[in-house]
């Protein structure tokens, strides 16, 4: 059960994260996808999308696209048309794909596994607080959530909802299933006293966009590029953000919606990923990039901690601006020699913290209880 999925890419990493599950264990799992015929970005109906009907995915699996307004009787006629093992619900807020989700298949006595992903971390509850605070706390007094098996991808995230439901022990912990490094080759080459920087964001206050002009703003440096590859998800914080970036001349390039294979093309055009998100239960276009081997710049808000211990980037406290300032002022003076040792550093740290051949089976005991 997703909110939003393929071929909608403009979710973000969730989607990237679930197919990149679907294709490593397809040979294990049976997968069916029940997902709205809506785009994430627009909210408008793709009228291309079949409607009611199972469709083959490219990548493994089957998928039904319906309305989100669609009726509890409809659900309830989808659980109970197969044997289904498990329903695998990837949603907080959502009305049909999420608790009516889980309300239907509790109802039917289907084993169900729910996952925030990211949905109940401090800086996403912040967002719409009026809306979500209420909605988790009725959640919790009303029992929707109970008897459920609940799957996080790290243990902060387990901690997140411990915070709001406190189950007993019925958390299991599997990270994100990752590809495989990318091995393409750069064409370009870092010069000293220049920086192409990428973040890959939606546009909205919780990745804190304006935290990378405002240390634009205070180095003052010369031949510096930023370009922004997302979803100008706030309309007002875009405005005010390119407004900024006018007012003190910054280059920046606004990108947009980027296709993932047309992202993966472009990654080592770059010298540094920047992000200093407010939280990230995973982080997958950091992950994407560390997969390329492109340096991140990054807030200690995530997963991915002692990236400059092992020379893949630098993950620091935004309580302390001057240290992501000088970590931009450095990569900014490096030769290509020294950008290289870095680029290795990524790669490596990518291997070895980030890539593990045992996660897909621990998704697949998850779903089917095999040993």
């Amino acid at each position: 059960m997703f909110d939003w999925f393929y071929p909608d890419y403009s979710a973000g990493g969730p989607v990237r994260s679930c197919i990149n599950l679907i294709e490593q264990t397809k040979k294990d799992i049976n997968w069916y996808v029940l997902t709205s015929n809506t785009n994430y970005q627009t909210k408008r109906i793709n009228p291309e999308l079949p409607i009611k009907s199972w469709e083959k995915l490219p990548f493994g699996g089957q998928i039904m696209y319906v309305s989100a307004t669609e009726s509890n009787a409809f659900l309830k006629q989808v659980f109970k048309s197969k044997k289904w093992k498990s329903i695998y619900v990837n949603s907080m807020y959502s009305a049909f794909f999420g608790f009516q989700a889980v309300s239907t298949a509790k109802q039917l006595r289907l084993n169900t596994i729910v996952c925030p992903r990211g949905m109940l971390a401090s800086g996403s509850v912040k967002q719409k607080w009026w809306l979500k605070v209420p909605f988790l706390k009725m959640s919790k007094a009303l029992g929707w959530y109970s008897n459920v098996q609940w799957h996080a991808t790290n243990n902060e995230e387990a901690k997140q909802i411990k915070r709001w439901y406190k189950p007993p022990n019925n958390i299991e912990i599997i990270p994100n299933v990752v590809g495989k490094p990318i091995s393409n080759k750069r064409t370009t080459t870092k010069q000293p006293n220049q920086l192409r920087l990428l973040c890959v964001a939606r546009v909205s206050p919780e990745k804190n966009i304006q935290y990378i002009l405002d240390r634009l703003v205070n180095l003052q440096l010369n031949n510096v590029t930023l370009t922004i590859v997302g979803s100008e998800y706030n309309i007002a914080y875009a405005n005010k953000l390119k407004q900024l970036a006018a007012k003190h001349g910054l280059n920046v390039m606004w990108q947009g919606y980027l296709a993932p294979e047309a992202l993966e093309a472009s990654l080592l055009h770059y010298d540094l990923f920047i992000l200093p998100t407010l939280g990230e239960n995973f982080g997958h276009a950091i992950t994407e990039a560390l997969r390329a081997g492109l340096p991140v710049l990054i807030s200690d808000k995530t997963p991915w901690k002692a990236l400059s211990k092992n020379n893949a980037g630098f993950d620091i406290n935004l309580n302390e601006p001057h240290l992501f300032e000088e970590a931009i002022k450095k990569v900014y003076q490096m030769s290509e020699a020294d950008w290289l040792t870095m680029h290795e550093g990524a790669r490596t740290y990518f291997k070895q913290t980030i890539m593990d051949a045992s996660v897909p089976k621990k998704y697949i005991q998850l779903f089917t209880n095999k040993q």
